[in-house]
Parts: structure tokens; sequence; C-alpha cells
């Protein structure tokens, strides 16, 4: 799946939403792609994105026995929960539109089948040219 984004990704600050997801890169960078396309985030998803980041990384060391690899949608469902990750403005119980969005993504993020994501974005390179105009009408570029 190609999921166009409208910035450069070298470009972020540690302050912007995005950032998590693209230092992590993954499954949360993946996760982010999906959910943004869907959902409409407030200005705590960058925490909540950043604890999901925690979650990923701390469910593939083999040394930590606390945070165990999910096995199923029900899992996957309850461990964004854990996270504030709620598919809705409110942080309430999971939004029907969540767990439907997860069970149309879930080869996504099924750790047996792992589907690809594409980010595509246009990079505009800056340019500063000088064009002078005189009095008579003669252009030229400097």
């Amino acid at each position: 799946m190609i999921v166009k984004i409208s910035f450069n990704p070298d470009s972020l600050a540690p302050n912007d939403e995005a950032y998590p997801a693209f230092q992590a890169g993954g499954l949360t960078l993946k996760f982010w792609a999906l959910y943004k396309k869907h959902f409409i985030t407030d200005q705590h998803f960058r925490e909540s994105l950043a604890g999901l980041s925690t979650l990923f990384e701390r469910m593939v060391d083999i040394d930590d026995r606390e945070v165990l690899p999910y096995t199923n949608i029900d899992e996957f469902v309850r461990f964004i929960g854990s996270c504030g990750i709620h598919g809705n403005l409110l942080m309430g119980p999971m939004s029907k539109e969540l767990i439907a969005w997860v069970v149309r993504y879930w080869d996504y993020f099924n750790l047996s089948v792992q589907r690809q994501v594409h980010l595509q974005y246009k990079v505009a390179k800056e340019v500063d040219e000088v064009l002078t105009v005189t009095s008579f009408g003669t252009e030229a570029k400097a």
C-alpha cells in the first residue's frame, strides 16, 4: 500500500507529531501512516505514539517478559488501547471505527504476515533566483 504524505521526513523536528514514528520506524511508522490516513489526532497522539513505540521495542526484546508479542486482533486492540489510542478524540472505550480499522489492516500488523507500507512524498528544492526588470522592458537573470 502507498500512503502519501505532504512533508519531507528529513525536516521533522523532535516536537512534531510524526517524529517518534520516523525515529522508531518499523511497526510504529507503519501504524502512524495507516492511522493518520483514517483518523484525526489530537494533541495527545504524539505521546501515545511514543508509548506504542516503546511497547513495540519491549515486545521484541527477548529479555523483557512483561510485554509479550500479541498473537491476534483482540490482543493487538488491547495493545494499542493501553497506549491511549482509541480511534476517537475522547479517551474512552475503543471506538467501533478503530476496531473495524484494525480488522481491515490486520495483515499489516499481524506478526506472521507483515504486509508493507510505502510512504510517498515529493521534495521541493528551494531555488533562489533574481529577475532584474529594467525601465525599458528588458529582463535579465542574475
